[in-house]
Protein backbone atom coordinates (compact mmCIF):
# COMPACT_ATOMS: atom_id res chain seq x y z
CA UNK A 1 0.00 0.00 0.00
CA UNK A 2 1.30 3.50 -0.90
CA UNK A 3 1.74 6.06 1.89
CA UNK A 4 2.76 9.70 2.09
CA UNK A 5 5.28 10.32 4.88
CA UNK A 6 5.47 13.47 7.02
CA UNK A 7 7.66 14.67 9.89
CA UNK A 8 6.34 17.10 12.49
CA UNK A 9 8.72 20.05 12.91
CA UNK A 10 7.39 20.77 16.44
CA UNK A 11 7.64 17.34 18.13
CA UNK A 12 9.77 15.44 15.53
CA UNK A 13 7.23 12.62 15.10
CA UNK A 14 7.38 10.81 11.77
CA UNK A 15 4.09 9.39 10.49
CA UNK A 16 2.47 8.16 7.30
CA UNK A 17 -0.93 8.77 5.70
CA UNK A 18 -2.47 6.62 2.97
CA UNK A 19 -1.65 8.19 -0.39
CA UNK A 20 -5.32 8.03 -1.42
CA UNK A 21 -6.41 10.10 1.62
CA UNK A 22 -7.06 13.86 1.40
CA UNK A 23 -3.66 15.48 2.15
CA UNK A 24 -4.99 19.05 2.51
CA UNK A 25 -5.73 19.03 6.27
CA UNK A 26 -3.01 16.79 7.72
CA UNK A 27 -1.89 17.53 11.29
CA UNK A 28 0.49 15.70 13.62
CA UNK A 29 -1.35 12.87 15.39
CA UNK A 30 0.63 13.58 18.58
CA UNK A 31 0.68 17.38 19.06
CA UNK A 32 -1.90 18.42 16.42
CA UNK A 33 0.57 20.85 14.79
CA UNK A 34 0.32 21.59 11.08
CA UNK A 35 4.03 22.50 10.93
CA UNK A 36 4.96 19.42 8.89
CA UNK A 37 7.82 18.52 6.58
CA UNK A 38 6.84 16.47 3.54
CA UNK A 39 9.27 13.53 3.51
CA UNK A 40 7.87 11.86 0.38
CA UNK A 41 6.06 8.67 -0.52
CA UNK A 42 6.73 5.07 0.29
CA UNK A 43 5.29 1.60 0.39
CA UNK A 44 4.50 -0.11 3.68
CA UNK A 45 4.91 -3.85 4.01
CA UNK A 46 3.48 -5.53 7.11
CA UNK A 47 5.86 -8.24 8.30
CA UNK A 48 4.03 -9.22 11.47
CA UNK A 49 0.91 -8.34 13.39
CA UNK A 50 1.13 -7.61 17.10
CA UNK A 51 -1.32 -9.64 19.15
CA UNK A 52 -2.53 -7.96 22.30
CA UNK A 53 -2.25 -10.13 25.38
CA UNK A 54 -5.48 -10.70 27.24
CA UNK A 55 -4.63 -10.65 30.98
CA UNK A 56 -7.47 -13.13 31.59
CA UNK A 57 -5.68 -15.69 29.40
CA UNK A 58 -2.27 -15.40 31.10
CA UNK A 59 -1.32 -18.28 33.40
Amino acid sequence: MEYHVYECQDCCLGFAVEATADQSHIVCPDCQSDNLRDVGTGTMVITSIAIEKDPALER
